[in-house]
């Protein structure tokens, strides 16, 4: 499954003429390979379609192989897998002094699962809300001293940074300009699907663009 995440950015900034101006900033978080021409990963199709010919750039704080590419506005960053390598390049790259983030979309684009019944291969989601199920209380069964299904528990301490919503303006327009998209699949990926889950309705069907909250632990 894909998600894709909007963002409207709200840094501050120089005076614009000293800066390159972002109109749109990509943050996928890894590639297959190469930028163009292969087996394609989260960056490829992005990079082939606005920035392919366009200015390459070290930014410093991100992985050493990750480059800021940049054309007519629109720049990219392979970003790192992780939430942790994710924030620190996103960090670095929003810092670069270069660049002028001011007016910029923030698309983040990333692969991720879903739950059984609701989400296929092929998938694509809007995301409306990001949640960290790492902030709260985890609990090894084995060490309870009364069973339960549950072994995560809230904690109100961080409510305000475990669960963002974004910002659903944005999330409703960007999802009536996309939820008709056509979107493609292979005959293994149906294969697959009908092999693991046989009978099932929910598994028979094309992939679409759907809606759906981003959880990351």
């Amino acid at each position: 499954m894909l998600l894709l995440f909007f963002f409207l950015n709200g840094c501050s900034s120089k005076p614009k003429d000293a800066k390159m101006s972002v109109r749109v900033l990509i943050l996928p978080k890894f590639e297959v390979d190469g930028l163009s021409g292969d087996f394609p990963g989260e960056a490829q199709l992005f990079y082939e379609a606005y920035l392919s010919g366009g200015d390459v750039y070290d930014i410093d704080g991100c992985p050493e192989a990750s480059k800021l590419y940049y054309k007519n506005g629109v720049a990219m960053c392979i970003v790192g897998q992780g939430k942790v390598n994710a924030a620190i390049s996103t960090s670095a790259v929003l810092s670069d002094e270069r660049f002028d983030f001011t007016d910029a979309y923030i698309l983040d684009v990333g692969c991720g699962g879903a739950a059984e019944g609701y989400g296929i291969l092929g998938d694509v989601f809007v995301i409306s809300a990001a949640v960290d199920y790492d902030l709260g209380h985890h609990a090894d069964p084995r060490e309870m001293h009364q069973q339960t299904e549950t072994t995560w528990f809230r904690d109100e301490s961080f409510d305000n940074s475990a669960a963002v919503m974004l910002d659903p303006d944005l999330t409703e327009r960007v999802f009536g300009l996309v939820e008709d998209t056509p979107l493609e699949t292979t005959e293994n990926t149906l294969r697959f699907l009908n092999k693991e889950y046989p009978g099932k309705a929910w598994a028979d069907r094309p992939p679409q663009v759907k809606r759906g909250i981003s959880l990351s632990g």
